[in-house]
């Protein structure tokens, strides 16, 4: 309420949709005064789309206000917009452009008493092999205060702080350094004045000095703590694997000695008709460091009428009587058998399928 008499607007809008690419919209409002505007939107191809705006008000008081604003936007491999607004004896526009990684917005007001231009740039940079800095400088001319040059960097520390510096030179200012750092939810800014003037002197400090700053805090302080965060995580990954590797061994023995008479029966039977035999089968990576389990019994204790047939498979540690004896890196089944008193022997990638006995397989 104002002055303890309540306000209240009503306002109608009507909605036109011309064609699949543009619509029109009209509105009238009453309340307080008189209001009414139109906006519009129109996709001219597929990458250029123009939009606009105006609204006028009259207040019970007798006031006139309006503004307006078009915008233009194309988008082929980058993003570009174009956009006016007026009123108020102000006339405002901006310029935004976006390519690959950079990103420019320039802005300008043209107004009754001031006029204003500036220019924003910015970009991701790598800073010590990660992509996680930025770098960004920005240029302003007020016709009353005269030009202001702004240039700084920030970094991404962790996942939940971020720390930046930027150097304002003005010839109203003088020569400032922003420092900030994030941390959650909180922010810290500490501002440094190095002259009311511009001082050739006070800006290689006010540009060193963060410089420095961050340097010397990332070799003895961050490095360090991360190195040390990363050897210990290192380490509790390498004592997890290695208290899996054992619990899946020792699963993986388990099972086979359970095999033992089956494996048995279907070795006697397989001797009896000559069929197949598995006479030595390994599993893991080879090479010059190699690791290996002995997966004989369990591959013989799969053979169905002198036939062993195993399907593609994402892994085969995941059999039974196989267990990964060298998690992320590639594997391998190696198979040396006999069918019909000749020998065969083949070794085959982790997923893919085996299919024996075959004639390809047989060795002279």
């Amino acid at each position: 309420n104002r002055e303890g008499n309540g306000l209240g607007k009503f306002t109608v809008t009507d909605f036109h949709r011309l064609s699949p690419r543009s619509n029109l919209s009209y509105s009238f409002g009453f309340g307080d005064g008189l209001s009414g505007g139109f906006h519009g939107t129109f996709s001219l191809t597929q990458y250029l789309f123009a939009a606009f705006r105006t609204n006028a008000s009259l207040y019970d008081d007798g006031n006139l206000a309006y503004d307006g604003a078009v915008t233009l936007g194309c988008m082929p491999n980058s993003f570009t917009s174009l956009k006016v607004e007026f009123g108020d004896r102000i006339i405002k526009g901006v310029v935004e452009t976006s390519y690959k990684k950079w990103q420019m917005y320039t802005s300008y007001q043209l107004g009754y008493d001031n006029h204003i231009v500036a220019l924003h740039i910015a970009r991701p940079i790598s800073i010590n092999d990660t992509d996680d800095g930025r770098i960004e400088c920005s240029f302003k001319y007020n016709l009353a205060e005269g030009f202001e040059l702004e240039y700084g960097a920030s970094k991404q520390l962790t996942d939940y702080s971020k720390a930046g510096a930027i150097v304002r030179i003005g010839m109203v200012s003088g020569v400032k350094l922003k420092l900030m750092l994030s941390r959650g939810n909180h922010v810290y800014r500490f501002d440094i004045k190095f002259s009311d003037v511009l001082d050739p002197v006070a800006i290689v400090y006010g540009t060193c000095v963060p410089v420095f700053v961050y340097s010397a805090l990332h070799w003895l302080v961050v490095k360090p703590y991360l190195n040390r965060f990363k050897e210990e995580e290192r380490q509790r990954k390498a004592d997890e694997m290695a208290e899996q590797l054992q619990k899946a061994k020792e699963e993986a023995r388990d099972a086979i000695r359970l095999m033992k008479s089956n494996y048995e029966r279907i070795l006697d039977a397989e001797n009896l008709r000559g069929g197949l035999i598995i006479e030595q089968a390994w599993y893991g990576v080879f090479g010059p460091s190699s690791k290996l389990i002995d997966v004989t019994i369990p591959l013989q204790c799969l053979v169905l009428s002198s036939k062993l047939v195993l399907p593609p498979a994402e892994s085969k540690s995941n059999m039974v009587g196989f267990y990964d004896v060298a998690i992320g890196e590639d594997k391998q089944l190696s198979v040396r058998y006999k069918f019909r008193n000749c020998k065969h022997e083949t070794t085959i990638n982790d997923s893919d399928p085996l299919r024996i006995p075959k004639q390809s397989h047989r060795l002279n």
